[in-house]
Protein backbone atom coordinates (compact mmCIF):
# COMPACT_ATOMS: atom_id res chain seq x y z
CA UNK A 1 0.00 0.00 0.00
CA UNK A 2 3.06 2.24 -0.09
CA UNK A 3 2.20 5.56 -1.73
CA UNK A 4 -1.47 4.76 -2.17
CA UNK A 5 -4.24 7.31 -1.81
CA UNK A 6 -6.86 6.24 0.72
CA UNK A 7 -10.30 7.79 1.10
CA UNK A 8 -12.19 7.04 4.33
CA UNK A 9 -15.86 8.05 4.31
CA UNK A 10 -18.00 8.75 7.38
CA UNK A 11 -21.76 9.05 6.92
CA UNK A 12 -21.67 10.93 10.25
CA UNK A 13 -18.73 12.44 12.10
CA UNK A 14 -17.28 9.77 14.43
CA UNK A 15 -18.02 6.78 12.14
CA UNK A 16 -14.52 6.39 10.71
CA UNK A 17 -12.89 6.93 14.10
CA UNK A 18 -14.93 4.03 15.48
CA UNK A 19 -14.81 1.87 12.36
CA UNK A 20 -11.21 2.20 11.17
CA UNK A 21 -9.42 4.76 13.34
CA UNK A 22 -6.68 2.39 14.47
CA UNK A 23 -6.02 1.25 10.89
CA UNK A 24 -5.72 4.84 9.66
CA UNK A 25 -3.38 5.69 12.52
CA UNK A 26 -1.27 2.61 11.77
CA UNK A 27 -0.92 3.61 8.11
CA UNK A 28 0.05 7.18 8.98
CA UNK A 29 2.45 6.04 11.71
CA UNK A 30 4.35 4.00 9.11
CA UNK A 31 4.07 6.78 6.50
CA UNK A 32 2.50 4.29 4.09
CA UNK A 33 -0.39 6.20 2.55
CA UNK A 34 -1.94 9.61 1.98
CA UNK A 35 -5.30 9.64 3.71
CA UNK A 36 -8.26 11.86 2.90
CA UNK A 37 -11.45 11.75 5.01
CA UNK A 38 -14.99 12.86 4.24
CA UNK A 39 -18.03 13.14 6.51
CA UNK A 40 -21.53 13.72 5.17
CA UNK A 41 -23.33 14.92 8.30
CA UNK A 42 -22.12 16.73 11.40
CA UNK A 43 -25.37 17.75 13.09
CA UNK A 44 -26.44 15.07 15.57
CA UNK A 45 -30.18 14.78 16.16
CA UNK A 46 -31.35 12.97 19.25
CA UNK A 47 -33.35 9.93 18.01
CA UNK A 48 -36.14 10.56 20.54
CA UNK A 49 -36.17 14.36 20.37
CA UNK A 50 -35.48 15.69 16.87
CA UNK A 51 -35.47 19.28 18.14
CA UNK A 52 -32.28 18.56 20.13
CA UNK A 53 -29.23 19.00 17.89
CA UNK A 54 -25.47 19.09 18.47
CA UNK A 55 -22.85 20.27 15.98
CA UNK A 56 -19.92 17.80 15.91
CA UNK A 57 -17.76 19.66 13.36
CA UNK A 58 -15.17 20.93 15.84
CA UNK A 59 -14.99 17.60 17.65
CA UNK A 60 -14.34 15.87 14.32
CA UNK A 61 -11.50 18.29 13.54
CA UNK A 62 -9.84 17.41 16.86
CA UNK A 63 -10.30 13.68 16.26
CA UNK A 64 -8.73 13.82 12.78
CA UNK A 65 -5.79 15.69 14.27
CA UNK A 66 -5.21 12.84 16.71
CA UNK A 67 -5.13 10.38 13.79
CA UNK A 68 -2.81 12.68 11.78
CA UNK A 69 -5.11 12.73 8.75
CA UNK A 70 -3.75 14.57 5.69
CA UNK A 71 -6.92 16.34 4.52
CA UNK A 72 -10.67 16.24 4.91
CA UNK A 73 -13.98 17.66 3.75
CA UNK A 74 -17.27 18.00 5.59
CA UNK A 75 -20.84 18.12 4.25
CA UNK A 76 -24.10 18.41 6.14
CA UNK A 77 -26.89 16.27 4.74
CA UNK A 78 -29.77 15.76 7.19
CA UNK A 79 -29.24 12.81 9.50
CA UNK A 80 -31.46 9.79 8.75
CA UNK A 81 -32.57 11.40 5.47
CA UNK A 82 -29.69 10.46 3.14
CA UNK A 83 -32.01 8.47 0.89
CA UNK A 84 -33.83 11.70 -0.03
CA UNK A 85 -30.51 13.25 -1.08
CA UNK A 86 -29.06 10.14 -2.71
CA UNK A 87 -28.38 11.77 -6.09
CA UNK A 88 -26.61 14.77 -4.53
CA UNK A 89 -24.49 12.46 -2.39
CA UNK A 90 -23.59 10.40 -5.45
CA UNK A 91 -22.48 13.56 -7.25
CA UNK A 92 -20.24 14.55 -4.32
CA UNK A 93 -18.67 11.09 -4.41
CA UNK A 94 -18.18 11.20 -8.19
CA UNK A 95 -16.56 14.63 -7.92
CA UNK A 96 -14.23 13.27 -5.24
CA UNK A 97 -13.27 10.38 -7.50
CA UNK A 98 -12.35 12.76 -10.33
CA UNK A 99 -10.22 15.00 -8.12
CA UNK A 100 -8.66 12.60 -5.62
CA UNK A 101 -8.58 9.31 -7.60
CA UNK A 102 -8.35 7.06 -4.52
CA UNK A 103 -6.71 3.66 -4.75
CA UNK A 104 -8.68 2.42 -1.73
CA UNK A 105 -12.05 3.61 -0.41
CA UNK A 106 -13.22 2.70 3.11
CA UNK A 107 -16.96 2.88 3.82
CA UNK A 108 -19.45 1.17 6.18
CA UNK A 109 -19.88 -2.51 5.32
CA UNK A 110 -22.86 -3.53 3.19
CA UNK A 111 -24.61 -5.30 6.08
CA UNK A 112 -24.73 -2.15 8.20
CA UNK A 113 -28.42 -1.57 8.95
CA UNK A 114 -28.28 2.21 9.52
CA UNK A 115 -30.17 3.86 6.65
CA UNK A 116 -27.60 6.64 6.11
CA UNK A 117 -24.69 4.21 6.19
CA UNK A 118 -26.26 2.00 3.53
CA UNK A 119 -26.82 4.97 1.20
CA UNK A 120 -23.17 6.02 1.44
CA UNK A 121 -21.94 2.50 0.72
CA UNK A 122 -24.28 1.87 -2.21
CA UNK A 123 -23.41 5.14 -3.87
CA UNK A 124 -19.68 4.77 -3.21
CA UNK A 125 -19.73 1.43 -5.05
CA UNK A 126 -21.25 3.25 -8.01
CA UNK A 127 -18.92 6.26 -7.85
CA UNK A 128 -15.53 4.61 -7.30
CA UNK A 129 -15.52 2.00 -10.05
CA UNK A 130 -11.72 2.00 -10.41
CA UNK A 131 -10.95 1.76 -6.68
CA UNK A 132 -10.68 -1.09 -4.23
CA UNK A 133 -13.42 -0.77 -1.60
CA UNK A 134 -13.59 -2.24 1.90
CA UNK A 135 -16.28 -1.84 4.54
CA UNK A 136 -15.60 -1.13 8.21
CA UNK A 137 -17.67 -2.94 10.81
CA UNK A 138 -19.60 -1.04 13.49
CA UNK A 139 -20.85 -3.86 15.75
CA UNK A 140 -23.77 -1.95 17.27
CA UNK A 141 -25.13 -1.19 13.78
CA UNK A 142 -25.30 -4.83 12.65
CA UNK A 143 -27.02 -8.05 13.66
CA UNK A 144 -24.74 -10.71 15.10
CA UNK A 145 -25.36 -12.95 12.09
CA UNK A 146 -23.85 -10.26 9.84
CA UNK A 147 -20.40 -10.27 11.47
CA UNK A 148 -18.42 -12.02 8.77
CA UNK A 149 -15.15 -10.14 8.07
CA UNK A 150 -12.93 -11.08 5.13
CA UNK A 151 -10.07 -8.72 5.98
CA UNK A 152 -8.30 -8.15 9.30
CA UNK A 153 -5.75 -5.43 10.02
CA UNK A 154 -3.56 -6.13 13.09
CA UNK A 155 -2.98 -2.92 15.03
CA UNK A 156 -0.74 -2.01 17.96
CA UNK A 157 -1.37 -0.74 21.46
CA UNK A 158 -0.27 2.69 20.18
CA UNK A 159 -2.90 2.56 17.44
CA UNK A 160 -5.65 1.55 19.86
CA UNK A 161 -4.69 4.34 22.26
CA UNK A 162 -4.86 6.84 19.38
CA UNK A 163 -8.28 5.49 18.38
CA UNK A 164 -9.49 5.90 21.96
CA UNK A 165 -8.14 9.46 22.11
CA UNK A 166 -9.81 10.30 18.80
CA UNK A 167 -13.13 8.95 20.04
CA UNK A 168 -12.81 10.87 23.31
CA UNK A 169 -12.67 14.08 21.25
CA UNK A 170 -16.41 13.54 20.74
CA UNK A 171 -17.37 14.71 24.21
CA UNK A 172 -20.95 15.27 23.09
CA UNK A 173 -21.27 11.53 22.40
CA UNK A 174 -19.88 10.23 25.69
CA UNK A 175 -23.25 8.79 26.73
CA UNK A 176 -23.55 6.50 23.70
CA UNK A 177 -23.94 2.80 24.51
CA UNK A 178 -20.71 1.80 22.76
CA UNK A 179 -18.54 4.25 24.69
CA UNK A 180 -15.68 2.39 26.38
CA UNK A 181 -15.91 -0.68 24.12
CA UNK A 182 -13.26 0.21 21.54
CA UNK A 183 -10.55 -1.92 23.13
CA UNK A 184 -12.80 -4.93 23.65
CA UNK A 185 -13.91 -4.87 19.99
CA UNK A 186 -10.27 -4.75 18.87
CA UNK A 187 -9.38 -7.62 21.21
CA UNK A 188 -12.26 -9.71 19.87
CA UNK A 189 -11.23 -9.21 16.25
CA UNK A 190 -7.58 -9.73 17.19
CA UNK A 191 -8.36 -13.05 18.89
CA UNK A 192 -9.76 -14.33 15.60
CA UNK A 193 -6.33 -13.99 13.95
CA UNK A 194 -4.00 -14.57 16.89
CA UNK A 195 -3.19 -10.88 17.42
CA UNK A 196 -3.59 -8.65 20.46
CA UNK A 197 -5.73 -6.17 18.55
CA UNK A 198 -7.22 -5.89 15.06
CA UNK A 199 -9.84 -4.06 13.05
CA UNK A 200 -12.04 -6.06 10.70
CA UNK A 201 -13.49 -5.25 7.29
CA UNK A 202 -15.71 -6.58 4.55
CA UNK A 203 -14.00 -6.81 1.15
CA UNK A 204 -16.42 -5.22 -1.30
CA UNK A 205 -14.08 -4.91 -4.29
CA UNK A 206 -10.36 -5.60 -4.46
CA UNK A 207 -8.27 -4.53 -7.44
CA UNK A 208 -4.69 -5.81 -7.66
Amino acid sequence: MKGQRILAIAPHTDDIELGCGATLHNLKRHNISKIYCQAYSHIYKHPEDQTTTIDLADEWEYALGVLNIDDHSLYNFPTREFEVYRQEILQKLCDTDKVYKPDLVIVPCRKDIHQDHSVITREAIRAFRKSSIIGYILPWSMGSEAMNPQLYVPVSEEDIEAKERAWHCFKSQSSRSYNGKIRSWAQTFGSQIGADYAEAFEVIRWIL
